[in-house]
């Protein structure tokens, strides 16, 4: 890496360095979701895991300094169109579809491009709605099974834990990323950090108080740390 920003320094014409290094800053920036989806959906076909997935990404990017925003839109699928979840970048051109594999299984895990130049992602239709209307419907989806609520009863039965098992893998995962930086304490205490894992804290405080197997279970069945991300649901 430091090689390649070296390499920069030497070329002489802005145009073809701004190309260049943009090109270096998002083949970095696919390797880093690549290896947090690796660990948390793998190969697994990411249908109904585009907010699950984007909104721990998302974090993920901000706490390395990438500026970024989870966006909305219908995306065609068997003849009919679905709600769809990506990320945008600062620029507002060059998106991050973590979950692009539901619609085309012959694509990469991840796309970093803009929408017009992948096949998949031209045909989707960015929600014409402000972005906190969107967010918060979507948001309470998402959280409303870890906390005890059923919203989505149209799907089919194990659905929801399903999810709330996903949900749990990559909280996990994404909890290691911020145990390593230094700022983690603050990292922890900020607004989307509270959001994103108070509702995950809340099902396995009150799964550890009505249900031990279950917990039990987990240790077995989750990444290392578990135990880690067990410690502090328990003390919320």
């Amino acid at each position: 890496m430091l090689g390649a920003f070296a390499y920069l320094e030497n070329v002489s014409s802005k145009p073809l360095y701004n190309e260049i290094k943009m090109y270096i800053e998002k083949d970095s920036i696919k390797k880093l979701v690549n290896e947090f989806t690796s660990q948390t959906i793998g190969l697994e076909n990411p249908e109904g895991l585009c907010f699950l997935t984007c909104f721990p990404i998302s974090i993920l990017l901000e706490i390395h300094q990438i500026h970024n925003s989870i966006s909305c839109g219908d995306a065609p699928k068997n003849n009919s169109f679905v709600n769809h979840c990506w990320i945008t970048l600062d620029n507002e051109e060059t998106i991050i579809d973590p979950t692009i594999r539901q619609f085309d299984s012959n694509m990469e895990s991840t796309y970093i491009g803009k929408l017009e130049e992948n096949k998949v992602t031209k045909k989707y239709i960015p929600i014409n709605a402000h972005y906190q209307e969107w967010f918060v419907t979507t948001y309470n989806n998402w959280a409303e099974p870890l906390i005890g609520k059923q919203p989505r009863t149209y799907r089919e039965p194990g659905f929801e834990n399903k999810m709330n098992l996903i949900n749990i893998k990559t909280a996990i995962v994404l909890y290691s990323y911020i145990s390593k930086m230094e700022t983690k304490n603050q990292i922890m205490s900020s607004f989307k950090c509270y959001r994103y894992f108070s509702p995950i804290f809340k099902f396995i405080k009150d799964k550890s108080e009505t249900d031990n197997k279950f917990i039990l279970n987990l240790k077995d069945e989750m990444p290392k740390n578990f135990d880690l991300l067990l410690s502090i649901a328990l003390s919320k």
